[in-house]
């Protein structure tokens, strides 16, 4: 919890104030460089720090701190997507869930990540459960890996 209230403020201070502290550090920079060092240091401080990067945050600090922050967003939810599946194939390989449910499960959470709807009944072109032959079929094949 602390981290995300941590990544909020850093998104924040990137999306409203960060082109304020590049323009407050490029200024005494510049000024030190003039000072002590070459004349071309104290013109590339201020070029890059009040020419380019403060109008840069300024104007489009919203959409940079939006596209930095979300693209870790991004892949955090990629990341769980993957282990739900690999539990999932887990569960399976051990005889704890039947093709049936492995594969409305992992409709499920494809139709998730996909962003579309996934329905609770809904049985998939896959789903060859419906007949009986092969339902008793499943159940022994069940029955020999429990023997295993």
């Amino acid at each position: 919890m602390e981290s995300v209230r941590m990544s909020e403020r850093i998104q924040n201070f990137v999306a409203d104030e960060l082109w304020l502290a590049i323009g407050a550090l490029t200024l005494p920079a510049m000024m030190l460089f003039d000072t002590i060092g070459p004349a071309v240091l104290a013109e590339v401080s201020l070029i890059v720090g009040w020419f380019l990067l403060a109008p840069l945050f300024l104007f489009w600090g919203e959409d940079i701190a939006a596209v930095v922050f979300s693209s870790d967003e991004a892949e955090g939810s990629t990341n769980a997507q993957e282990d739900a599946i690999e539990k999932l194939k887990r569960r399976y390989a051990a005889g704890e869930i039947d093709e049936r449910e492995f594969e409305q499960r992992l409709d499920r959470l494809v139709a998730t990540e996909e962003g579309g709807p996934a329905e609770v009944g809904d049985l998939t072109a896959g789903d060859r459960t419906s007949d009986p032959l092969e339902t008793n079929s499943l159940e022994s094949a069940k029955r020999e890996r429990e023997l295993e």
